[in-house]
């Protein structure tokens, strides 16, 4: 997201705790071939969108406490400071205000970790699939929307939020109000995320078929010149994928992009 366009949406002293990136160059998107053949890259798609990622709504992540946590702790927090905000309105009056943002909010999840065997195994196709690597800033022509760097210790995000509030009430009160989208179990530290979350009511609903049920998606797009690189899973055919992977992506005019082979060792037998 250009810094223009974060800096309308977000207070730069929201901003520096929302996704500090000064040390990124690059965050990897863990998937399968099928889903970058048959989903992510199209051959015919207008320039600047050639990229379609799924943004999965937020009560439909493998984490069942998504949003749970963060609405928990951002509903004590506004109990406990309501005087400091200056309204006279208790925590589960606010999060009532805030249901509407939250039941059109879809996520895209991206990672710091570029090689990392639990991410292969739980996203990466069980270790076949692949991993797009993009350019930091990513971009998208989507409105509403934020990067954000989630965290795993509550009790952080809460000094976080206070430090806030005492400089700027109105930035301090729109950190809390993304907490849902922040906080994670710590059980998935090992994720190092961040996520693309959007509040993007106005966009076509799509849904898929998994485990029973009808998740609903919005198809997020992004220019070509981000992806930077491909990494092939450690337990695929590695010299095979990359040669079938290059006649795709030449034919989808995406010969620029880097492929890569994962280092861990792994097999799944």
């Amino acid at each position: 997201m250009e810094q223009s366009q974060r800096g309308e949406l977000v207070p730069e002293q929201v901003n520096k705790y929302l996704a500090p990136q000064e040390h990124l160059t690059h965050l990897y998107h863990y998937t399968t071939m099928e889903a970058l053949v048959n989903g992510i890259m199209g051959l015919s798609r207008e320039t600047g969108k050639e990229l379609c990622l799924r943004a999965t709504h937020a009560q439909y992540l493998n984490d069942p406490t998504e949003l749970k946590n963060g609405k928990v702790c951002q509903q004590q927090l506004f109990t406990q400071i309501a005087e400091k905000i200056g309204t006279t309105t208790n925590g589960d009056t606010f999060s009532k205000r805030l249901r509407d943002v939250y039941d059109n909010s879809f996520l895209i999840s991206f990672s710091e970790n570029e090689d990392s065997l639990p991410m292969w195994s739980m996203y990466g196709g069980n270790g076949q699939g692949i991993a797009l690597e993009f350019a930091t800033p990513i971009e998208t022509d989507c409105h509403s929307k934020w990067l954000v760097k989630c965290e795993y210790d509550a009790t952080t995000m809460v000094k976080c939020a206070n430090d806030i509030l005492n400089s700027d009430k109105n930035s301090g009160i729109l950190y809390v109000a993304l907490f849902p989208f922040i906080l994670k179990d710590a059980a998935y530290s090992y994720e190092k995320e961040y996520r693309f979350a959007g509040f993007i009511p106005d966009m076509p609903t799509h849904y898929r078929h998994k485990g029973g049920l009808a998740i609903p998606y919005k198809e997020i797009y992004f220019s070509k010149d981000i992806l930077t690189g491909i990494i092939i899973g450690p337990a695929a055919n590695q010299h095979r994928v990359e040669e079938s992977l290059r006649n795709f992506l030449n034919a989808v005019g995406m010969g620029h992009v880097n492929i890569k082979y994962s280092s861990v060792p792994y097999r799944t037998f």
